[in-house]
C-alpha cells in the first residue's frame, strides 16, 4: 500500500496517494476504514514531529539566509501547533469544532465530515500510547536519517563542501516546498529547490557553487529520490491481489 501510494503521488499532480493506500488497503487486505484513515493520520503526524526535529537541528548546526530562517521559523510554529493540537487537544474540542462547522454546510458534507474526524480521532489515540509513540518515533528517525544521508552522500560525490546541516536544511526545504500539488514527479519544483537551496547554502557557508553544478545535482538527486518509488510502486501494483484478473 506504501509502494503504491508513493508511486501514484510521484506520477499524478494531485497527490492522490493516499487515496491509493486508502482504497488498496481498504480493498485488497480487508482492513478498516478507520484503521486505515487513523494511520494514515498518525503517519503525518509523526512526520510533523520529525519535521520540527530536523528544522531545530539544521538552525544549530547550519548558518542559513535571512530568506530560509523566516521560512523555518514558521514552518517551525505551523508544525508544533499542528502535532500539540494533535496530541494534546482533548477530543471533544475537535468534535465540537466539526460540529460547528457542519453547520454551515449541507448535511450529507457535514455528516461526511464528522465521520472523516472520529476516524483520524482513532488513528491518533497511538500518539497516546507511549511504547507504541516511541516505536514509530525510532523509525521515523530511521527513514529521515536515511533521506538526509542520501543528501549527504550525494554532496560528497560531487565533491560538495557542505555540512550535514546543509543535508538537513535541504530535506526540510523539500519536505516543505513539494508537499502543496504540483508537476508530476514534481518536475521543474524539486529542481528549483534543490538549486535554490544549494546555492543559498553555498553562499552561507562561502563555498562557491555555479547554477550548472547545482542542477546536475538536483538531476541526480530527483533520479534517486523518485526512481525507486516508480520502479517499485510499479511492483507493487503488480502484485496485488487480484491484479491478474484485473489485466486479463
Amino acid at each position: 500500500a506504501l509502494l503504491v501510494g508513493q508511486l501514484v503521488n510521484a506520477l499524478v499532480p494531485l497527490r492522490l496517494g493516499e487515496v491509493a493506500r486508502f482504497y488498496t488497503l481498504g480493498r485488497d487486505e480487508g482492513v478498516s476504514r478507520a484503521t486505515v484513515v487513523g494511520t494514515i493520520a498518525a503517519e503525518k503526524a509523526f512526520d510533523v514531529l520529525l519535521l520540527l526535529i530536523t528544522a531545530g537541528l539544521t538552525a544549530a548546526l547550519v548558518s542559513v539566509p535571512a530568506w530560509l530562517t523566516g521560512s523555518l521559523v514558521t514552518t517551525t510554529g505551523l508544525g508544533a501547533a499542528v502535532f500539540l493540537a494533535a496530541v494534546a487537544f482533548p477530543r471533544r474540542w475537535v468534535r465540537v469544532g466539526a460540529r460547528r462547522m457542519g453547520l454551515w454546510l449541507p448535511e450529507a458534507v457535514a455528516a461526511r465530515l464528522a465521520r472523516l474526524v472520529e476516524l483520524g480521532l482513532a488513528g491518533l489515540e497511538s500518539l497516546r500510547r507511549p511504547r507504541i509513540a516511541a516505536t514509530a518515533c525510532a523509525w521515523s528517525v530511521v527513514t529521515w536519517g536515511l533521506a538526509a544521508g542520501t543528501n549527504l552522500v550525494l554532496f560528497r560525490a560531487f565533491n560538495l563542501p557542505l555540512s550535514v546541516g546543509a543535508a538537513l536544511l535541504l530535506l526540510t526545504l523539500l519536505h516543505v516546498g513539494t508537499a502543496p500539488p504540483s508537476s508530476p514527479g514534481r518536475l521543474g519544483v524539486f529542481h528549483a529547490l534543490t538549486v535554490l537551496g544549494l546555492q543559498s547554502l553555498a553562499g552561507a557557508q562561502r563555498a562557491g557553487m555555479d547554477r550548472a553544478t547545482a542542477f546536475a545535482y538536483a538531476t541526480v538527486l530527483h533520479a534517486v529520490v523518485y526512481g525507486p518509488q516508480i520502479v517499485l510502486g510499479t511492483l507493487a501494483l503488480g502484485l496485488r491481489p487480484g491484479a491478474k484478473g484485473i489485466t486479463s
